[in-house]
C-alpha cells in the first residue's frame, strides 16, 4: 500500500497554519521542511516528519518530530530503513519532477527490497503511477495538493493511483 504524506513548505506562520488546518481529519502524517526555529513551538495535530535541509544539522532542534529525514550524504547508510529520493531541486515548491529520479528509485528498490522509499518533489496525478511502479511506497506531495480545489479528493486520487501502480 502506498502512503501519501503531504509536504508543508510555508514561508510564514499564516501559510503554515492554513496548510495544517486544511489537512485535519485527512492524514496521519505531514512532512515539514525544517529550518531552525521554524514553527516548532506549535502544537501540530499530526505525526511530523521533519525534512531537515541543512548542512551539519543539530538534530536536537527537531525533538518534537516523530521522524527526521536528512539528505543522503549527511549520515551513513548503515541501519536505515527509510530513504527519501528528492525529485526536484531543494528549497522551492511547485517544481517539475526530475524523470531520472525513477532510475534512482528502481536501483534502490532492487538493492534494498524491504526499505521504505519515499519520493518528494513534483509528485502529481500524472506521474504517481510511474513512481510507484519504479518502487516507491511513500509519496510526499505538496503543491499538487495545496493548489487543488479539493484536497480530500486529490488525496483520494493519489491513493488510487498508488494502488494502480503497485498492482502492475
Amino acid at each position: 500500500m502506498v502512503k501519501i504524506i503531504p509536504a508543508v513548505l510555508a514561508y510564514n506562520k499564516e501559510e503554515f497554519d492554513f496548510k495544517i488546518e486544511s489537512l485535519k481529519g485527512l492524514v496521519d502524517w505531514v512532512q515539514v521542511d525544517a529550518y531552525p526555529g521554524l514553527y516548532w513551538d506549535l502544537d501540530i495535530p499530526f505525526k511530523v516528519e521533519a525534512h531537515v535541509m541543512l548542512r551539519d544539522p543539530d538534530l536536537s532542534q527537531f525533538q518534537k518530530a516523530d521522524r527526521i529525514v536528512v539528505h543522503q550524504g549527511d549520515v551513513s547508510w548503515s541501519g536505515k530503513d527509510y530513504v527519501l529520493v528528492l525529485s526536484v531541486e531543494a528549497g522551492k515548491a511547485g517544481q517539475e519532477f526530475k524523470e531520472d529520479s525513477l532510475d534512482i528509485v528502481k536501483k534502490l528498490r532492487s538493492e534494498h527490497p524491504h526499505i521504505d522509499i519515499a519520493v518528494d518533489g513534483g509528485v502529481n496525478l500524472e506521474n504517481c503511477e510511474r513512481i510507484v511502479e519504479a518502487g516507491a511506497n511513500i509519496l510526499i506531495v505538496g503543491s499538487y495538493l495545496f493548489n487543488s480545489k479539493n484536497i480530500k479528493e486529490s488525496l483520494h486520487e493519489l491513493q488510487n493511483c498508488g494502488f494502480r501502480g503497485s498492482s502492475g
